[in-house]
């Protein structure tokens, strides 16, 4: 079995739960149509546009996904769902700028359409545009996806005790709007404040009977509360009344994780990614079990294919950063770390890391200046790993491999 570092020990619970975001990148699976590039004109199908841009990606063929679909978007550009899906497809692709024009587009036809908001907001955050980053997400409200971003964002601009405050003050006031409870449960665990979460998505289940997002909210809480049998069973009731909301599926998954209960968790995995196989958190959950379980370079192909659907998804970065730095692949590992820099700037925790591989290399100046964009990021953990790197490492340094 593999042993990664210190650092992955403390890091123990965020690798292996991964909570994906409900509404980024989530699309209605259909059969994938055939080829339509006979055609002089696209038919209207959006469903199965979406499928065969996805069939294209599913094939290894980024471009050609990209250049098919631009093509059915200039022929039908009123049509939201392929269009969102064409900018998503430049994201994954690093095409930042041209997933921004065809966010906006979308915006123009749509001002008030969320999903459009939370990921025109992804795509701002990743240009250090904090401002219309904040914009974009508020706008998005109020679906509570985007607040662990805007939570992370209003700590850069300094203004978060306001921010919470005012979540706080507007749940206080309704206390029965289950989306306002759901805001504020998702802001608690962006927090750390898992028994304050475990109350907000309780009473929002009690406005909003059944409602998957606040049952897996709470399932959620109860696993940063570290209580994984009670989790369990909460993602057990989740799926249950939801038997194909695949973020349950995911979690139920992380839950055994912790339990160290690898058969199960591999069967809960394998069912989230079968209900939707382009959603990176269970990938990453597979990958973590296939390090658990000694076989690292299967990992990595995980965490890679993570990756590709979900460049934003922090914690797929982390665990094959470790396993490169695990075995000394450092080259390797800086190039995974500085993509998942580019595609989560403010994240500290892959800061450290990237610091890591400086400091192996003999690049003491690089491996300090990334500790001290880790000090200066909103995780307890990073801040602490980075101050105590610090602290150990020799004054001066050169920025050139020895």
């Amino acid at each position: 079995m593999l042993m990664k570092s210190c650092f992955a020990v403390l890091l123990a619970t965020a690798l292996a739960v991964v909570t994906p975001t409900i509404g980024r990148a989530q699309f209605v699976v259909s059969v994938p149509s055939g080829d339509m590039s006979h055609e002089l004109h696209f038919p209207s199908d959006p469903l199965g546009a979406i499928a065969h841009a996805r069939g294209l990606v599913a094939a290894g063929n980024m471009p050609a996904a990209i250049t098919w679909l631009s093509r059915y978007v200039a022929l039908h550009p009123r049509e939201i769902d392929p269009s969102r899906f064409l900018g998503d497809l430049y994201f994954r692709n690093g095409e930042i700028p041209q997933a921004i024009e065809a966010y906006l587009r979308i915006e123009r036809l749509d001002p008030s359409d969320p999903e459009t908001h939370d990921r025109l907001g992804v795509a701002y955050a990743t240009q250090h545009r904090v401002d219309d980053a904040i914009a974009e997400f508020t706008k998005s409200l109020p679906s509570a996806d985007a607040i662990p971003d805007l939570v992370t964002l209003h700590r850069v601009r300094g203004d978060f005790v306001a921010f919470r405050e005012d979540i706080e003050h507007r749940a206080a006031e309704d206390g029965a709007n289950a989306p306002m409870q759901m805001q504020l449960g998702e802001l608690d665990l962006a927090d750390n404040r898992p028994a304050d979460a475990i109350i907000a998505f309780s009473r929002a289940l009690r406005d909003r009977t059944n409602d998957p997002i606040a049952e897996n909210g709470l399932g959620r809480a109860y696993l940063q509360a570290r209580n994984f049998s009670g989790a369990v069973v909460q993602f057990q009731t989740c799926i249950g009344l939801h038997p194909t909301f695949h973020p349950c599926w995911t979690n139920l998954g992380a839950a055994y994780l912790h339990l160290h209960e690898y058969g199960l968790a591999k069967v809960a995995l394998a069912r989230a990614q079968e209900i939707n196989p382009e959603a990176p958190a269970a990938l990453v959950n597979l990958g973590y079990l296939a390090d658990e379980q000694g076989s690292w370079k299967n990992a990595v192909t995980l965490y890679a294919k993570a990756i590709a659907y979900g460049p934003y998804t922090s914690e797929a970065y982390i665990d094959v950063g470790l396993d490169y730095i695990g075995h000394n692949l450092f080259q390797q590992a800086e190039a995974a770390l500085t993509k998942g820099i580019a595609f989560n700037p403010y994240d500290g925790r892959i800061h450290v890391l990237l610091g890591d591989v400086y400091k192996a290399q003999g690049q003491t100046s690089l491996a300090t200046s990334q500790y001290q964009l880790a000090v200066r990021s909103d995780s307890d953990l990073a801040r602490s790993v980075a101050q105590d790197r610090l602290s150990h490492l020799p004054v001066g340094g050169t920025s050139a491999p020895p």
